[in-house]
């Protein structure tokens, strides 16, 4: 059970209509904080929304914008001024993932490159570009970076989102040194291969290393097989909180002992 520590905190969480960022946004709502929804489906949101609010949880709106697009972007941050007030926690959670293109570098689609670097980098930045001064202002804020293993360590066929993992990190140190005399952390949660419905990467690694899915999913991890979303939110519910305070520019891994570091 969870302790209300985030009584009178508003969050938004991008990508929280499935996955990590639905496990994210019901674990803040349980925490106490009013919740902002955004992501590609405005079904699975609503469904989202209705399991937290059957609960007890709060959830001040949801709303669907493409936040490869700056216009999906700054339409997202006039919801949020005109609905929420303002935010006191951002999960900038919202991308596409490793799965995706599994090409190498020389046959690589310049299109999808760019479409993966606006979502999962240069969203990031403009979302904390127009609402951390907020936090700064109030004194209180925490960005929180949905990155990944890959942003430590790379993995081939998928330079896009290596690339773009490995910026996020860089990003939260940067902007981490830049907020923190005025109560803004930023960090960044890594997560390792995540159990979804539709995993086109574990299947093409099992096939380049000849083994069946099952036996590389038991040896992926020292303890075995692939996270749950689950697994992942409850940091980010923490790192969200007062006594976390004194953590910032930080880059953890969830992953099972995948990457010890």
């Amino acid at each position: 059970m969870h302790t209300k520590w985030l009584t009178g905190r508003t969050a938004l969480v991008t990508g929280a209509s499935r996955g990590i960022g639905a496990a994210i946004a019901t674990s803040l709502a349980e925490a106490g904080a009013r919740v902002c929804l955004t992501g590609r489906s405005e079904e699975a949101l609503h469904e989202v929304a209705t399991s937290i609010e059957a609960d007890g949880g709060e959830v001040a709106f949801t709303c669907s914008h493409d936040l490869a697009e700056r216009d999906g972007v700054n339409a997202l941050v006039d919801d949020v001024f005109e609905l929420a007030g303002h935010v006191d926690i951002l999960v900038n959670n919202a991308g596409i993932g490793s799965r995706e293109d599994l090409r190498p570098v020389v046959e690589f689609d310049p299109a999808f490159w760019d479409r993966t670097l606006a979502l999962n980098l240069t969203a990031p930045f403009l979302l904390c570009r127009a609402l951390v001064p907020g936090m700064v202002s109030r004194g209180f804020g925490r960005v929180i970076q949905v990155a990944s293993i890959n942003g430590r360590v790379p993995s081939s066929h998928g330079a896009a989102y290596v690339t773009s993992k490995h910026g996020l990190i860089g990003f939260t140190r940067a902007l981490a040194i830049e907020v923190a005399p005025h109560g803004v952390t930023v960090n960044a949660v890594c997560p390792g291969p995540v159990d979804v419905d539709d995993d086109r990467r574990i299947a093409f690694d099992a096939a380049r290393a000849g083994v069946t899915v099952a036996e590389l999913e038991r040896r992926l991890t020292p303890m075995g097989g692939r996270l749950l979303p689950s697994e992942i939110a409850p940091l980010t519910a923490f790192l969200a909180s007062d006594g976390a305070r004194s953590i910032t520019g930080q880059s953890i891994n969830v992953d099972r002992g995948m990457v010890m570091s």
